[in-house]
């Protein structure tokens, strides 16, 4: 399920800044009318994720897809990442890796004309599975 956040919701933990962004671009129109949830590969956990059908408004362009999108996900770096998973006004669905870092990984930027749709948790050396509990939903909902 999407975002809706009401007065006096916070947002914090894993994930924030890719959330933060999301409620901005909602603010502005932007975002996900249905759909787009990111989860594990449902053929079985590997180095990929699933995001499921559904319709977007980006750069002030509606788009649309009718079939699940894997996205492949990177092996893991010497130390932990987050990489964005987003949607563009173009239709495409894609990945933005991440810089690791030991201490405090930082969530990329949304590539512009772009929404969020999640972001992944990449452990340190990882390479065999990303789980539901490593993704973090960066969708808004357009009521």
């Amino acid at each position: 399920m999407a975002l809706v956040f009401d007065s006096g919701d916070s947002v914090t933990g894993k994930g924030r800044e890719a959330l933060m962004n999301g409620m901005l671009l909602c603010a502005q129109g932007q975002g996900v009318t249905s759909g787009l949830a990111v989860t594990e590969k449902g053929g079985g956990a590997d180095m990929s994720v699933d995001v499921a059908a559904g319709e977007w408004w980006a750069g002030n362009v509606w788009n649309n897809t009718f079939a699940t999108t894997n996205v492949v996900i990177e092996n893991g770096d010497a130390e932990n990442r987050f990489d964005l998973i987003y949607s563009d006004s173009t239709g495409t669905i894609s990945v933005v890796k991440g810089t690791a870092s030991a201490s405090n990984p930082q969530i990329p930027s949304v590539p512009a004309n772009s929404i969020p749709l999640a972001a992944v948790f990449v452990e340190a050396n990882e390479s065999t599975s990303i789980v539901n509990a490593d993704i973090t939903d960066a969708r808004c909902e357009l009521i």
